[in-house]
């Protein structure tokens, strides 16, 4: 006669492993840094550490655009600056890293070990732009300005913002198989400690069209942290229609008469290069802006 099995059908968390070894979402304790399975517990899958698991997130999503763009930019070039980043997003799946159980200091040298990596993607992602999308001037071929990221936006900080004056050119890639609309936020930084002159701040399309926008106070003000690199306020506007495995570039500009002709004139691109991902998934990267 076959046992009786009582069934279950509730959730499995919290799990305990033992006497007061309840897997929540605590800190450790004294004893479980003694190691006394007795009274220890293993905590944090569902608080702790919520930077890192952040963190992770974004670094694997960085390290599938540095992917696409060297497959596209760079076939057949072998750079081992990738595999830097793969091995610290690896290494982050660890059962202690990803789910926020590991104690403080591991958890920096996670961190540290994906900024390394991020060091590298950004490089690769850079020399693959400029295949890609190169610009054509009087003289030729030219290289398109530099890319630079911001990887503190979660803080409102982007240096890249900081200078406030001119036009500055926004590119939002999208790495899906669709076609996506995207919310962008970039930190707004005043002139002169003067709050009015963020208000001549616009964004402007790769035709020249004005895009609609929003200006608001960031959610925590610049007081509040550690450093005043913190953007006082935040503007926001919708990318619509990014093509699927691509991107378009925006311009943000003072709304005092200047012209994105000249900057549409150097942000020209040759036409893109196709490849095929897989032999029956054909793909490309584009780009919106006219010729």
């Amino acid at each position: 006669m076959a046992p009786h099995l009582e069934q279950k059908s509730d959730d499995f968390f919290p799990y305990a492993s033992g006497n007061h070894s309840y897997w929540t979402g605590t800190w450790c304790t004294l004893t479980c840094l003694t190691y006394d399975l007795a009274y220890s517990y293993d905590t944090g899958y569902f608080t702790s550490h919520p930077n890192l698991k952040g963190l992770i997130r974004r670094s694997s999503a960085l390290l599938q655009l540095t992917r696409q763009m060297n497959a596209v930019g760079a076939p057949g070039r072998v750079d081992n600056g990738i595999e830097v980043h793969e091995r610290a997003q690896s290494l982050a799946q660890h059962h202690d890293a990803v789910t926020g159980t590991a104690k403080w200091p591991i958890a920096e040298n996670y961190a540290n070990r994906i900024f390394t990596g991020w060091d590298e993607s950004e490089r690769l992602i850079a020399e693959a732009f400029n295949t890609v999308v190169p610009i054509r001037t009087a003289a030729g071929k030219g290289v398109p300005p530099k890319q630079l990221f911001c990887r503190r936006m979660n803080e409102s900080v982007c240096d890249a913002l900081k200078s406030g004056g001119g036009s500055i050119a926004v590119t939002v890639y999208n790495g899906n198989s669709h076609v996506v609309d995207s919310l962008v936020r970039l930190p707004l930084y005043t002139q002169d400690g003067r709050s009015q002159n963020i208000h001549a701040r616009k964004v402007m399309d790769s035709h020249g069209r004005s895009i609609k926008s929003q200006i608001y106070k960031s959610f925590v003000p610049a007081h509040r942290y550690l450093n005043n690199d913190t953007a006082p306020y935040e503007l926001a506007f919708m990318a619509t229609k990014l093509p699927a495995l691509g991107f378009k570039t925006y311009f943000l500009t003072n709304d005092t008469g200047e012209k994105v002709e000249g900057r549409k004139r150097e942000a020209k691109r040759a036409k893109p290069k196709i490849t095929a991902i897989s032999s029956d998934s054909p793909a490309s990267i584009s780009n919106s802006v006219s010729h």
